[in-house]
């Protein structure tokens, strides 16, 4: 549980999730690039980092999840890294959605928000910031 400004919030699992190529991984690097303030290349698999919003608090960053084990490494940074806010992707679809369903089974005290990523045939960048946007809008 994160506690900060005299409230408990619960862990929280933000994922990105669309049909491949759909701009998840690139909606998720621009956020940590125009939200985070970090711009690494290339950028790695999985990423922690202290965060100071409206408290103090562990953000886990997984930008590749297309398989189940991508999802699964993602949600081990809740353990590993003792994170409080886990942003990840997922396909639409399949077994990185059916791992995702099985944490969220096994984890019901972590809150889980779904953001849709859709393909568009141009304006990728323009997509991909609104994505990283939502992402934002969830972080306390």
């Amino acid at each position: 549980m994160l506690r900060f400004k005299g409230s408990i919030v619960p862990k929280k699992l933000i994922v990105v999730q669309g049909i491949s190529n759909s701009g998840k991984t690139s909606s998720i690097i621009e956020f940590m690039k125009s939200h985070r303030n970090v711009n690494v290349v290339p950028f790695p698999a999985l990423i922690t980092l202290p965060i100071q919003k409206s408290g103090n608090w562990i953000l886990g960053v997984a930008k590749d999840g297309d398989s189940a084990q991508n999802v699964r490494d993602a949600v081990a940074l809740f353990g590993t890294y003792n994170c409080d806010i886990v942003v990840c992707a997922t396909k639409s679809y399949g077994a990185s959605v059916s791992a995702l369903n099985s944490f969220a089974a096994a984890n019901p005290a972590i809150t889980i928000v779904r953001i849709a990523s859709t393909w568009v045939a141009t304006g990728h960048a323009a997509a991909n910031s609104l994505v990283a946007s939502a992402i934002e809008s969830h972080i306390p």
